[in-house]
C-alpha cells in the first residue's frame, strides 16, 4: 500500500506540473490550509433509536500519508444490530489531501461493502460494491466521502487564521454511485454542550436542493484544531445519525 501510494503521488505531482491534472480545487485555493494533526477522539452515537461509542482516528505514517478511520458498533441483548467500518487512505500535498484508498463496510441487520481504489498514474477510479464493479475517469480535487472531511476541516481553519470572510466550501465528491458537488456553508458560531464539554463551534450545513428529505449538520471545534464536535445526518428513509465529541487524544 506505502510504495504503490508514494509511486502514485510522485506521478500524480508529474502530472499537476505538466497540467493534465485539471482545475484547482476552490476551496483550498484561498489561504494556505496546514497538514493535518493526528488524533484518536471518541463520540457518544445515536443510530436506529440506540446509543453507542463512536472511534474517529488520524495516523500519519509518515512521508506526508494519511490514514483516517471511523466505526461504531450497536449491539441489542448482546446481538450485533449495526457495525459499520469507514476508511480513507490519502496523502497531503499542496495543501490538499490526494485520495489514494476509500472502503466502508456495515455489518449486522444490513450489509454494504465499498471500495475506491484511486490510480492516479491512470488518473482512473476502480470501484467496486457487492453488485458492481468498474472504472472511470478521475480529476485532479475530486475526493472520498471521507477523506473530504479531514479538506474541510483544514480549509476551515485556514479560513478562519487568514480572517477572510469566506463561508462557503465546496468540494467534488466520488461514490460508487455518484459524482458530485458537495457545498458546505458556515452558518455561524455556537457554544456547544457536548460529553467532552461546552465547547466554542462553528456550525456548518450542506447546502441541498430546496425540500430535500436529507440532511446533514457539522459543528467543528474553533479551539481544537476544527476536528469533528458534532455531527447530525438524516437519511432519505428518515433515519437519523447523531455523533457528539467525548474525548480526544492528540498523537
Amino acid at each position: 500500500m506505502g510504495l504503490g501510494l508514494t509511486m502514485a503521488l510522485a506521478l500524480f505531482s508529474a502530472a499537476m506540473s505538466s497540467g493534465h491534472a485539471g482545475a484547482t480545487l476552490d476551496a483550498s485555493a484561498t489561504a494556505h490550509a496546514e497538514a493535518p494533526r493526528p488524533y484518536h477522539a471518541e463520540y457518544e452515537a445515536r443510530s436506529h433509536g440506540m446509543s453507542s461509542t463512536a472511534i474517529r482516528e488520524l495516523r500519519h505514517s509518515g512521508d506526508g500519508l494519511y490514514r483516517i478511520s471511523q466505526g461504531l458498533e450497536v449491539r441489542v441483548l448482546g446481538a450485533r444490530l449495526i457495525a459499520v467500518d469507514e476508511t480513507s487512505h490519502f496523502a497531503w500535498v499542496e495543501d490538499q489531501a490526494i485520495p489514494a484508498e476509500y472502503r466502508y463496510r456495515q455489518r449486522g441487520i444490513s450489509r454494504r461493502d465499498e471500495r475506491l481504489s484511486f490510480d492516479w498514474s491512470e488518473m482512473m477510479l476502480e470501484y467496486e460494491d457487492r453488485s458492481t464493479s468498474g472504472s472511470m475517469p478521475i480529476e485532479r480535487g475530486q475526493l472520498d466521502p471521507l477523506g473530504f472531511s479531514v479538506q474541510l476541516s483544514a480549509d476551515v481553519k485556514a479560513a478562519r487564521l487568514a480572517q477572510n470572510d469566506r463561508n462557503d466550501f465546496i468540494y467534488r465528491i466520488v461514490d460508487v454511485d455518484d459524482r458530485d458537488e458537495h457545498l458546505y456553508r458556515i452558518m455561524g458560531e455556537e457554544m456547544l454542550k457536548t460529553p467532552a464539554g461546552e465547547l466554542k463551534t462553528l456550525r456548518i450545513e450542506r447546502i441541498r436542493e430546496p425540500g430535500a428529505s436529507r440532511s446533514t449538520v457539522i459543528w467543528l471545534a474553533s479551539e481544537h484544531d476544527y476536528i469533528l464536535a458534532r455531527l447530525e445526518q438524516t437519511t432519505r428513509s428518515g433515519n437519523t445519525t447523531e455523533l457528539a465529541l467525548k474525548s480526544v487524544e492528540w498523537r
